[in-house]
């Protein structure tokens, strides 16, 4: 090896050492720092409640007026004594969220004028027939895709299709 070799190897081992003691050093100074204190704020409630509390409020009333959480306002402006939407009948079920599938028979649905299928359906219960349509089977969905229907929704909807079929429930 030559002599500019050596040193160029001398120089890059010097620097290399110098970095690596300045990574260890700067680890060491970071740990000192910051010791303990990632520990006692996971540990502790009041820190966990000051990190995750709402960002901001809504101000209703006068200028002073301390501001309302969104919690309260949620509960305050929540309607009192609202009746419950009307109840669907099968045909308006069956309309907005049947109707897609058992009218063209997308997927194996059977359709709305295939009586013999029906029949054969509703020959294994009635019970049954509402619980497949209710959780869902093959490519159905549950409660056909929509969630908001109830089971006596699903179960009058299926009492309509099976009306329309020319089909008698047991």
């Amino acid at each position: 090896m030559s002599h500019a070799d050596d040193v160029f190897i001398k120089n890059f081992l010097a620097i290399l050492g110098a970095l690596v003691l300045f990574t260890i050093l700067a680890f060491i100074l970071a740990r000192s720092v910051g010791f303990g204190a990632m520990e006692q704020m996971q540990g502790n409630p009041q820190a966990v409640a000051e990190r995750i509390q709402p960002v901001g409020a809504v101000r209703t009333g006068k200028p002073g007026d301390e501001p309302v959480p969104l919690e309260t306002q949620a509960a305050a402006v929540a309607p009192a004594g609202v009746p419950a939407a009307a109840e669907q009948t099968g045909e308006q079920i069956y309309n907005t969220t049947c109707m897609a599938c058992h009218t063209t028979g997308v997927a194996g649905a059977p359709k709305l004028d295939e009586k013999d299928v029906w029949a054969a359906r509703v020959a294994q219960g009635l019970d049954l027939l509402v619980q497949n349509a209710v959780n869902g089977k093959n490519a159905m969905p549950a409660k056909g895709g929509n969630p908001s229907l109830s089971d006596d929704d699903i179960k009058r909807a299926v009492e309509y299709m099976l009306t329309q079929a020319g089909v008698s429930a047991p």
